[in-house]
């Protein structure tokens, strides 16, 4: 399945070179590996914002990071390019939505678009960022906790921005 997940990420970083598209990035953090479309500066800011909210999430809720699948977060500069990856619907159109968040035994990814470091993509991050933290034990934390969870941290990082 590893082996599985790296080949559709080297599919898509040749496939994006091959047809002139924005240069990826790639870093490796003690949490996650990122590949990002942004540049360095933009690509920077996600990973520092995405890493205070799991940090303190995850410290918050005592869940130890490295119980985790390990994450791969794909950020596309455009939801454009992110398009051709989002779920499709049982009528085959594109499902509508800023970010995914796939998990099995062995890894799991975040994959969103970005237009910028504003209000709608942090809600995004911190959505998909709440999935993962979350899928640490399924059976022990209903739905409804994971969706509270995220919503008390999004509203409690909005007060500090203001």
């Amino acid at each position: 399945m590893k082996l599985c997940g790296t080949l559709c990420i080297l599919a898509l970083i040749t496939s994006q070179a091959m047809g002139g598209e924005a240069a990826w990035r790639m870093a490796t953090t003690p949490n996650y590996q990122i590949l990002s479309q942004l540049n360095d500066r933009e690509t920077a800011d996600w990973m520092r914002d995405f890493d205070q909210y799991i940090l303190s999430i995850s410290d918050l809720m005592q869940i130890d990071l490295r119980a985790l699948p390990p994450l791969t977060v794909v950020i596309f500069a455009r939801d454009k390019e992110y398009t051709p990856y989002k779920l499709l619907r049982p009528d085959g159109t594109t499902a509508n939505v800023f970010g995914q968040f796939v998990r099995r035994q062995t890894w799991s990814m975040i994959a969103m678009a970005f237009d910028a470091l504003d209000e709608h993509s942090r809600r995004t991050i911190d959505h998909e960022a709440t999935h993962w933290i979350m899928s640490v034990d399924q059976s022990s934390q209903p739905a409804c906790s994971a969706k509270a969870s995220r919503n008390c941290f999004q509203h409690s990082r909005a007060g500090a921005t203001k």
